[in-house]
């Protein structure tokens, strides 16, 4: 397994010098048998993502420095296929999800579970996954959000760079037994969220990682 980060963000161009942010947080504390730590995750399992709702916090520079200066937009501009304006997309708040865990986690259900926060789905969900194996994932098992369309275009970014630096689409990754998918993706739509079966588990070398499909041909 390996560590988390995330806390820490530069942010250029929203503070002035000598200005800082201080950010809340919460301390937890849970019995250690009912931890999730991805050490039972095999090739076979399945896995599932809760749909995000956009940007959710992760990527505002990237996603400022294409919208407003690149594309020269306001934040009141509208963009097709998004609810509001550029500056309620880029404010829409993270989800927080709670409920999500708290009904999948009855029986047991996930093996492992990775929330997508900054360095996007391949910075983040290798890190509950043991060595040896690898999630092949299919992009084209979920609708992205728009507006990250719209970031992709007016910012110039790379496929590759795009994923490394958005959620995508994709707010938690649960890895399931196979035979649990279904059950676990009606469990996410009773907790509010939407839900799809974006991969599996096959085995592989070193460390984990993820491989990405198209069309069922592995992509390099």
């Amino acid at each position: 397994m390996r560590p988390g980060g995330g806390e820490t963000a530069e942010l250029p161009g929203l503070y002035a010098p000598g200005e800082y942010d201080l950010a809340g947080f919460c301390v937890g504390i849970l019995d250690r048998p009912k931890l999730v730590d991805g050490a039972s995750v095999r090739p076979g399992d399945a896995v599932v993502a809760v749909l995000s709702r956009g940007v959710h916090s992760n990527g505002l520079s990237l996603a400022q420095k294409a919208l407003l200066e690149r594309g020269g937009l306001g934040l009141e501009a509208r963009l097709e296929g998004c609810e509001g304006d550029v500056g309620s997309e880029l404010l829409r708040p993270t989800a927080i999800y709670r409920d999500v865990v708290d009904a999948v986690m009855q029986d047991s259900l996930p093996k492992a579970m990775a929330h997508i926060t900054g360095g996007g789905i391949p910075g983040n969900l290798p890190r509950v996954l043991p060595e040896g194996t690898v999630a092949r994932l299919d992009r084209a098992a979920w609708q992205r959000p728009a507006i990250f369309g719209h970031i992709q275009r007016l910012g110039g970014v790379a496929e590759p760079e795009m994923y490394r630096t958005f959620n995508m689409g994709v707010g938690l990754v649960l890895v399931v037994p196979a035979d649990a998918a279904q059950d676990t993706m009606r469990r996410v739509r009773g907790a509010g969220e939407a839900a799809a079966l974006i991969g599996e588990i096959v085995a592989g070398e070193g460390e984990a990682r993820v491989e990405w499909v198209d069309g069922g041909e592995v992509l390099a």
